[in-house]
């Protein structure tokens, strides 16, 4: 395989529309404010991607050095594993990719209209943004192994993700925008959780420590159904915020339909492997539920 194929490989191409969740949905709200850039929604776009990218880099590596990624892991074999690449060859390609992802942020600050201070500290949170792309498995911190994943997912690719995209079309944080960013924290941090579910037994082996593991199996099935049903009831309630509504305003409703099939499912599975079934589902359902409330506030 090329260097190149080898890279996307490394880069799981299938996380990526996850990751744009959450910037078309503060684009989409600035859209209703009637603030939005195509030059911001596009440099936002390749900032997150290049930041998910980094964090795929950083799981390849981090689970490489730590042992987890061996013969019993139930999901695809990552790049270190099957010999695409190297561990030094990864390392360099992923801090090629931070550089690109901190300039790719700092022409997003340059183009937006924001005071000096205000880009200083989204400057200050995109740096953040980057080292908890670096250190999910990575390294000594590696606080994916110490059950903060959960935590970074729903702050960075909710709350931060979210209202920082909206942040820097509208220039303020509108107290409505709370809640999409509340409903997309949950659902992404659902789809963490059904990794990690699936993976329970060799992580435990690898000393890997994730929430799954600290709740054990029939609290972590709880856990995934509240953070589904919480990630719904407040997205949903988002339209009850806005001053002017119509049929269209609701639409986004239908997104949730394909989270009733994704419980469905879920609730009938008995084996751990059979949760990397329902991964990919419930990431697309997330993406789908993105491009509808896009829809439904530019109409």
């Amino acid at each position: 395989m090329s260097l190149i194929l080898s890279i996307i490989h490394a880069s799981r191409l299938r996380t990526l529309p996850l990751a744009l969740s959450c910037i078309i949905t503060g684009n989409a709200m600035a859209y209703y404010f009637g603030a939005f850039y195509w030059k911001i929604f596009i440099l936002s776009i390749v900032t997150t991607l290049l930041l998910q990218i980094i964090s795929n880099f950083s799981n390849d590596i981090g689970d490489s050095e730590k042992g987890t990624d061996n013969d019993a892991r139930i999901g695809p074999k990552r790049t270190i594993q099957s010999g695409l690449l190297s561990m030094h060859e990864l390392k360099r390609i992923s801090k090629t990719t931070m550089i690109l992802a901190l300039v790719s942020g700092l022409v997003l600050l340059y183009i937006a209209n924001l005071l000096w201070w205000e880009k200083l500290i989204l400057l200050l949170i995109g740096i953040a943004g980057i080292w908890a792309a670096d250190n999910y498995t990575n390294g000594k911190v590696a606080y994916g192994y110490r059950a903060f994943g959960d935590v970074f997912v729903f702050l960075f690719f909710g709350l931060v993700g979210v209202l920082g995209s909206f942040f820097l079309n509208i220039h303020h944080i509108n107290n409505a925008a709370i809640l999409p960013a509340i409903g997309l924290g949950c659902l992404t941090t659902s789809v963490l959780h059904l990794n990690n579910m699936r993976d329970m037994i060799n992580d435990a082996n690898s000393g890997k420590i994730t929430v799954a593991i600290q709740l054990g199996y029939e609290n972590s099935r709880i856990y995934f159904i509240l953070l589904l049903l919480i990630g719904v009831a407040t997205w949903a309630s988002y339209v009850w915020t806005q001053n002017i509504t119509n049929l269209y305003s609701y639409s986004y409703w239908i997104g949730f339909i394909p989270f009733l099939f994704v419980i469905g499912k879920f609730w009938k599975i008995k084996e751990l492997k059979d949760y990397d079934g329902i991964l990919k589902p419930t990431a697309i359902a997330c993406f789908f539920l993105s491009i509808l409330f896009f829809l439904s506030q530019v109409f």
